[in-house]
């Protein structure tokens, strides 16, 4: 399994930093409650595994946010109070689905995935051990690796568990606004023939979700891509349960010859008789 350049990584941390900009914010905003309730609806409360683009205090950034609170009244305090209330509302979202179950966070980084570990591929996680992996536009990030990526998380999830591939629209208005920037779309039948090489049993549709050309919070899904910005792709790992056959109980042997195979014996020698003379 190929691991990611020095190089590489650079361009996919560049990359990477689309999401940072208004523009990407907007799809982020927009999948958080996506992405809460697929950790909270882990396999038999197994742990999850989420990677994205750095969006959140796993990302480097401080778990405490410091906000200045000048006088009370004053139009700087209001502008203050404006400004503070969407970061904090951002902040309080993205604890809340970080903090769910127990799980590993981890974003794309000049080094590797970073988060509480720093990693490269192959991830250090044992077999069938998650209940559900969030892929969050990793398959949207030029020379990612995809294929080896999926194939990891398809080896880490136990039987029953469920991937969640979030990515790119590539016929959305949207996709103005990230070509690029090292970016790509994929569609979904596309995705879904290599969630199918990695032995993951992919849902037939996918769901549209995010804006469609306002860069603003659409958090409603919608039945098929549509022309959202950006779409999520599930899929199960399913194994095939072995079928217990039930064994017959074995015919005693005889030393004597039945007396039916007897006569078909004599019958034939009798035949080949005949037929020499």
């Amino acid at each position: 399994m190929s691991d990611l350049s020095y190089r590489r990584l650079h361009d996919l941390d560049a990359a990477a930093q689309w999401f940072e900009r208004p523009a990407g914010q907007a799809i982020l905003d927009s999948e958080q409650g996506l992405i809460a309730e697929a950790l909270r609806n882990t396999h038999a409360g197994l742990p999850w595994l989420w990677i994205g683009p750095a969006n959140g205090p796993t990302s480097g950034r401080s778990n405490a946010v410091s906000y200045e609170h000048p006088t009370v009244g004053s139009k700087a305090a209001s502008d203050a109070n404006d400004a503070n209330t969407d970061d904090e509302k951002r902040l309080a979202a993205d604890l809340a689905a970080a903090n769910i179950g127990r799980g590993l966070r981890l974003c794309i980084s000049a080094e590797g995935w970073r988060g509480p570990i720093l990693c490269r591929l192959p991830l250090p996680i044992a077999t069938e051990s998650l209940g559900a992996v969030v892929l969050q536009h990793v398959t949207s990030l030029r020379n990612a690796g995809s294929g080896a990526l999926l194939a990891e998380c398809a080896r880490a999830l136990v039987p029953g568990g469920r991937l969640h591939l979030l990515a790119l629209n590539p016929i959305s208005p949207y996709r103005l606004r990230w070509q690029g920037r090292g970016l790509r779309g994929a569609d979904a039948p596309h995705l879904r023939q290599l969630l199918r090489d990695v032995g993951l049993a992919p849902e037939p549709y996918a769901q549209g979700i995010g804006p469609q050309w306002a860069m603003e919070l659409s958090e409603l899904p919608q039945a098929g891509a549509g022309l959202r910005a950006a779409y999520v792709q599930r899929a199960d790992k399913r194994t095939i349960p072995m079928t217990l056959i039930r064994q017959r109980k074995p015919r005693p042997l005889t030393d004597q010859v039945p007396a039916a195979l007897r006569v078909r014996v004599e019958q034939t020698d009798t035949r080949r008789r005949r037929s020499a003379s």
